[in-house]
């Protein structure tokens, strides 16, 4: 039977390596911690909110990373090409929480916001 180190220690190491080749991939223009999004304003119930809008790769794959604060009448606006079935993983988030519920519809669109905002 093996030890918990012989167990520990390789999945330790898969993942330092793909962290790592995570960080690699990412492009550079993603990279900075500054970054500009296009801003515009979506109304859902009649309510508005301002959005960032990550419509270019570089754009979507930064997405909310290294942001601090969102504010409850803020979000970011995802705008694809094409209407695939996406699911998103958000590195270096900073924020907690965000709402963030996928359905298993393909769509073009995909809105964050915080986590209960229409709860009210």
């Amino acid at each position: 039977m093996a030890t918990r180190a012989q167990v520990l220690i390789p999945i330790g190491i898969a993942a330092i390596i793909i962290g790592a080749a995570g960080i690699i991939s990412i492009p550079n223009d993603a990279k900075l911690e500054q970054t500009q999004f296009p801003r515009g304003i979506v109304k859902i119930d009649d309510i508005p909110l301002q959005v960032q809008i990550a419509d270019t790769r570089p754009l979507q794959i930064r997405g909310l990373m290294f942001q601090e604060k969102l504010p409850y009448d803020q979000g970011m606006l995802f705008v694809f090409d094409d209407g695939a079935i996406r699911s998103m993983w958000m590195l270096n988030r900073m924020l907690n929480p965000v709402n963030r519920q996928s359905r298993p519809l393909p769509a073009r669109l995909q809105l964050e916001i915080r986590q209960n905002m229409f709860s009210k």
